[in-house]
């Protein structure tokens, strides 16, 4: 399942594309929304994680927006400056192409060091696990393996592996029963 990790930057550079050929001031307040959607579920779901782990695993998969809006603000950059700086600096015919190629593969390599990197790899800040794993931190475990291997280990004797959707539900349902009887 590690090709699903590629969804949101695919997702991000179709609507790169649409936001570049539907040009308008108004795409990049559309763009804004769904980051300060995510941004308010990561920051709910981070503070009721201890109440209710399984409705706070699923809005802090809302996250999972901001790298889309990312790789779409992004990739429209690059359209950008691809068709407009040949003529905002004034370049003949010979030396755009070089020196476009230049600036779009600096920019490609910032971005991509920058932001891209935990996107297609699937985790790091932009990605929805990296702040569940922190909130599973909160939780001060006491007692059996199996709570702990779910907030740890990457495979646990449960039968669950790696930290994609369905395994992050899992997790957080241990966690769940976990706080349920600890009451």
């Amino acid at each position: 399942m590690k090709i699903l990790t590629g969804i949101p930057a695919l997702f991000g550079v179709a609507s790169g594309i649409l936001l570049y050929i539907n040009w308008d001031k108004n795409l990049i307040f559309y763009l804004l929304i769904p980051v300060f959607f995510a941004t308010l579920c990561l920051l709910i779901g981070k503070s009721i994680f201890l109440i209710n782990p399984l409705f706070s695993m699923l809005l802090i998969e809302f996250w999972i927006l901001l790298p889309i809006c990312v790789v779409a603000i992004t990739t429209a950059l690059i359209f950008w400056i691809t068709i407009f700086l040949p003529d905002f600096l004034d370049l003949s015919e010979n030396s755009s192409d070089m020196i476009i190629g230049a600036f779009i593969g600096a920019i490609t390599t910032f971005l991509s060091t920058a932001f891209m990197k935990n996107i297609s790899d699937g985790e790091g800040f932009f990605f929805p696990t990296y702040h569940l794993k922190k909130a599973f931190n909160k939780v001060k475990l006491t007692g059996d393996n199996v709570e702990i291997e779910a907030t740890y280990a990457f495979r646990t004797r449960n039968g669950i592996v790696g930290w994609d959707i369905i395994s992050r539900w899992k997790r957080s349902k241990i966690i769940y029963k976990y706080l349920k009887s600890n009451k």
